[in-house]
């Protein structure tokens, strides 16, 4: 018996090293064919090998094309491979063949399930010219195609390196992936035992679109289709063991299929949040809401004097949100005049937190500074009306943000429950205590927005000095108020009070020197700068633009371009053969365009006094407004030489204008202290007057 057992464990240890080794073999076959930009030899190598791999495991697929394409154009293609499952609700997993662990993962996926029926049909789609949100040609491609039948949800495996643990990207920008989908997600890492990180806050920013994060399922949920993202959230070396093994995906797999066993739910549930669904939520919303309305039934006589109080002093919340408002609009002004100043408009990028924390010190020091005026005011001196008021400017905001959007009044209830616990209690410890919780979610949810790449939200925070500062503003006044009132109750000494403003300004002229003397860029981290040189070779001239986050003068152009020889390669020429005739009324042309270095991508313009009617091409055009130019999309690295015909109304003499932009050179420069990552591009523009 113990030989038995033996036996069985040695099997499965070798089980487990030979599905391993598999995954690893397959990357390191599609390895050697990188990298793999759109249209280029490689990728349609790469889409050979997997169409191989699919034959070889006896799998049913198809290769699209982009001949059809409209408004765009790619030599590229995708394969669709599809194993049937029991009921027809499909799960399609999407793979851009840029990542040679999605490859690998999704090809082990398919030979483990080819063997045995699923319960849903498995779609695999392996996108080629998939290369960013802004470029996902393969994506546009594959919906055009796409025809949903049955329920169906998306997995994009978006891994551009072999991950250890993954990330979730639970949305696009204004859209979020169904509560559904996530929350079966989730569940399925989590049996599979894959590490992974998933943030809540991320999910309110896509869906608020400010979380400033590329998101490659913006078009599928568009479309309507539930879709979620994982990415790489650490990495590996493509030989290491620890890259997420066959057995975890398998068992990923399945657990994402039995949540779907009776099919995939046609209902989207967007109002989520910190793994609460709508329906739940509702239900805290309704209890805590009716917890406090019973607070005036069961003591209406302190009710009534607690709104007399109000209705008196009703002038003073405003006066507060007016004077924090102003502190932090003048705050928030200094720091553009400094930015602009300094000539780096996006230094904040690179440093938010310390902006973030310059912006609070500085509004506090003046609010410290100017305290001894403040209370000089006439505002009233009984505490409960501050209570009284915090609980009635947090109800107001929090039916205003359900009227807005339900989900974001959850930051508007947290505080509104434990102020309202701030009122009933009487001891200041439990007071001081119900302010730290009241305000924690608004505290947690800053830090994480300035952990993650959420640049949109972050400058909201600190460069708008409207919507930015009246959102902080609000959110601080609820909690003024409660201050104020603890410290009628325990005031704090004179002494303490007195080195605050010290205290601040020391803090702002620290984080304010920071600021301007401690530049982001070193060695470990250099200058990024983008130097476009165009060479017009109708006119003979060179004309050069830059681009860089930071000031950088003329001389350092120079000299960059003077000290990198292969920069100055101006043999680089684009040629186009022309044939043009007229025929039945109509202008037929045939262009042949060469270059003696592969252009990344070519522009033609067709450039004419009057309006152009396309009757034939064998490229996809898009014209301008007033139709007298035509663009011809001839898609990424083109294969020379590259042939264009056109069959054109008769009407008008036409310029072709011809712009190649050739792959970017990169490099390293330095110079004295200071350290650039240039890249460097190279267009070349030519412009051919032609007749019948």
């Amino acid at each position: 018996m113990k030989r038995f057992i033996s036996f069985l464990l040695f099997t499965a240890v070798i089980l487990s090293y030979c599905s391993a080794t598999s995954i690893l073999n397959e990357i390191e076959d599609f390895s050697k064919l990188s990298p793999r930009p759109e249209g280029s030899k490689n990728e349609e190598a790469t889409l050979a090998l997997i169409a191989a791999k699919l034959d070889e495991a006896g799998v049913n697929y198809n290769i699209i094309n982009f001949a059809d394409a409209e408004g765009y154009y790619s030599f590229s293609s995708y394969i669709e491979a599809d194993i049937a499952g029991n009921i027809n609700d499909t799960i399609i997993t999407v793979v851009p063949i840029y990542s040679n662990f999605a490859i690998a993962s999704a090809l082990d996926i398919i030979k483990e399930y080819i063997k045995t029926r699923p319960q849903l049909t498995l779609k695999f789609v392996f996108l080629g010219a998939e290369t960013s949100q802004d470029n996902n040609l393969g994506t546009k491609n594959f919906l055009a195609h796409y025809y949903q039948q049955n329920n169906s949800c998306f997995i994009y495996l978006n891994f551009k390196n072999s991950p250890e643990a993954v990330r979730i990207i639970p949305g696009a920008e204004g859209i979020g992936t169904p509560f559904f989908l996530l929350e079966s997600v989730k569940k399925a890492l989590k049996t599979s035992k894959i590490s992974f990180l998933y943030s809540n806050i991320e999910s309110l920013l896509f869906r608020m679109s400010i979380a400033g994060k590329e998101s490659m399922i913006k078009d599928y949920l568009e479309e309507g289709y539930p879709a979620i993202q994982l990415e790489t959230l650490t990495s590996t070396e493509n030989n290491s063991n620890n890259i997420i093994s066959h057995d975890k995906l398998t068992l990923f797999y399945s657990s994402i299929i039995s949540s779907f066993e009776d099919g995939i739910p046609s209902d989207w549930d967007n109002h989520y949040i910190f793994g609460m669904s709508e329906q739940y939520y509702i239900f805290c919303l309704l209890f805590c809401v009716t917890l406090i309305m019973f607070y005036p039934i069961l003591r209406r006589r302190h009710f009534g004097w607690y709104m007399h109080t109000l209705k008196r002093n009703m002038w003073i919340p405003p006066i507060l949100f007016f004077i924090i408002f102003i502190f932090l609009s003048i705050s928030t002004l200094l720091i553009n005049l400094i930015i602009i100043r300094m000539g780096f408009p996006s230094l904040w990028k690179y440093r938010p937190i310390t902006f973030f924390c310059f912006k609070l010190s500085l509004s506090l020091l003046m609010y410290s500074i100017a305290f001894k005026i403040i209370t000089k005011l006439p505002f009233s001196k009984k505490g409960s009306f501050y209570s009284i008021s915090a609980i009635f400017f947090l109800t107001i905001e929090l039916f205003i943000i359900c009227w807005i959007n339900l989900t974001f009044s959850f930051f508007a209830l947290w505080p509104l429950v434990f102020i309202f616990f701030f009122t009933i209690f009487k001891k200041p410890v439990l007071k001081l205590i119900l302010i730290i919780f009241a305000i924690l979610p608004i505290v947690l949810s800053v830090i994480a927005i300035f952990r993650l790449p959420a640049v949109p939200a972050q400058k909201l925070l600190i460069l708008s000095p409207l919507s930015g500062d009246m959102l902080i503003a609000l959110s601080i006044l609820p909690i003024i108020l409660a201050i104020i009132r603890l410290d009628m109750m325990n005031p704090i000494s004179n002494k303490f009070t007195h080195l605050l403003p010290l205290f601040f300004a020391v803090t702002s002229l620290s984080l304010f020197l920071i600021i301007i003397f401690d530049s982001p860029f070193d060695q470990e981290n250099p200058q990024p700068v983008t130097i476009t040189e165009t060479s017009d070779l109708d006119s003979n001239e060179i004309s050069m633009s830059k681009d860089s986050p930071a000031s950088i003068d003329n001389k350092t152009i120079d000299s960059i371009f003077e000290n990198n020889s292969k920069n100055k390669d101006s043999e680089n020429f684009i040629n186009a053969d022309i044939t043009a005739y007229s025929f039945l009324g109509r202008k037929n042309i045939k262009i042949k365009l060469s270059s003696n270095k592969q252009p990344e991508s070519i522009n033609l313009t067709l450039l004419s006094s009057d309006a152009i009617t396309v009757f034939e091409s064998n490229f996809p055009t898009g014209k301008s407004p007033d139709n007298n130019n035509l663009v011809i999309f001839t898609g990424k690295n083109p294969e020379l030489p590259l042939y264009v015909t056109l069959t054109l109304n008769n009407d008008s003499a036409i310029n072709l204008n011809i712009i190649a932009t050739y792959p970017p050179e990169n490099f390293n420069y330095a110079e004295s202290d200071k350290y650039y990552s240039v890249k460097y591009i190279r267009k070349i523009k030519r412009t051919y007057n032609y007749a019948d």
